[in-house]
């Protein structure tokens, strides 16, 4: 089976355990009620049965629960794999983290740049747009001759082609670091 699916299979029980306190977290917040379970465990024999995921140490699921309105109910599972081997509170916060900074990120283009408004959705288009959101926003961000937000960085570009130029240079030079 494919990496995937080996992880799901293994973690199954677990994540079909019933919801116990010590696992879960449970947060009231406009109008709806989120929880959160995480399960973690050694890798395995999945180590074996994948080498080419060298280092291949922790295996773990991360379960979502969201009550809208005493209404709607979503449960969503994420499924992860370390290499390093994690023990459950190490897991949960190193999840939380990944989703702090994803979110972080998509707050900052969906208000500067207006991401969530976007209405182009044919084919491949909102995905190039989306990446090439991202390295606009890489760009002002790599220019620090001015101490300013990115919206206003954004601003200034736009009216000013000799301040643009310099925010792809930034973008390019920082470009060229990697």
């Amino acid at each position: 089976p494919k990496l995937f699916e080996a992880v799901r299979q293994a973690l199954a029980p677990l994540a079909a355990t019933p919801l116990c306190a010590e696992t879960m977290t449970l947060e009231k917040a406009h109008g709806r009620i989120d929880g959160r379970e995480y399960h973690v465990m050694a890798a395995g024999e999945l180590a074996a049965q994948f080498p080419h995921w060298k280092q291949l140490h922790s295996i773990g699921v991360a379960i979502s629960y969201r009550v809208e309105n005493m209404q709607k109910i979503t449960i969503e599972q994420r499924y992860f794999i370390s290499s390093k081997a994690l023990v459950q509170d190490e897991f949960a916060r190193a999840v939380r983290g990944h989703w702090a900074i994803e979110n972080s990120l998509h707050w900052v283009l969906d208000v500067t740049m207006g991401e969530d408004d976007c209405p182009i959705y044919r084919g491949d288009a909102a995905e190039i747009l989306a990446c090439i959101r991202h390295m606009g926003l890489n760009m002002l961000r790599a220019e620090t001759s001015r101490k300013a937000s990115v919206r206003r960085k954004q601003k200034i570009a736009g009216m000013s082609s000799e301040y643009l130029e310099t925010v792809l240079n930034a973008g390019l030079k920082k470009l060229g670091e990697i």
